[in-house]
């Protein structure tokens, strides 16, 4: 399938899928997008719970702007991030180092970083920072197995919420 690298309207690229008439991120913001939803939205509520580790679990790790953007944050929180993503078509060296995500956000020195989050093994565990451990999968019958945990995950929490 073919993706084409575009630029968006604050500047950031973001991955477009002509045969689909997709696009990885928003056309108006790829970077404004993944703040807003993932980031304030999302994140930023999760780190008031009173736990040591936040567990993510992402659907279409895609460009890896949202583990980019929690990598920051985890940083400045120092807050203990492990990072479960799947993805079925992840891009490639040339596309990943395209992107100019770290850029744009004035974070060139993690440009390192970010590429190690695309390019580190399938199946394992892998430390990025101190505060960021991801797992990534790429096959679907792994990602059946990593929804049942974090399914799992979620009723043990919602549970002891109840007690």
């Amino acid at each position: 399938m073919q993706r084409k690298l575009i630029l968006t309207g604050d500047g950031s690229h973001t991955i477009s899928m002509p045969e689909l008439n997709v696009t990885y991120h928003s056309i108006h913001g790829a970077i404004q997008e993944s703040k807003h939803v993932f980031i304030e939205a999302g994140l930023k509520s999760l780190t008031l719970a009173e736990t040591a580790i936040l567990n993510i679990f992402e659907v279409g790790f895609g460009t890896g702007l949202n583990a980019l953007l929690t990598i920051i944050e985890a940083e400045k929180l120092q807050k203990e991030i492990h990072y479960d993503t799947v993805e079925p078509f992840p891009l490639g060296s040339s596309e990943t180092r395209s992107l100019n995500y770290c850029k744009q956000l004035g974070r060139e020195e993690l440009q390192p970083v970010f590429e190690q989050l695309h390019s580190c093994k399938w199946e394992k565990k892998v430390n990025i920072t101190a505060n960021f451990l991801k797992k990534h999968a790429r096959e679907w019958m792994n990602v059946c197995y990593i929804l049942m945990i974090a399914f799992a995950k979620v009723i043990a929490m919602v549970l002891q919420l109840c007690r």
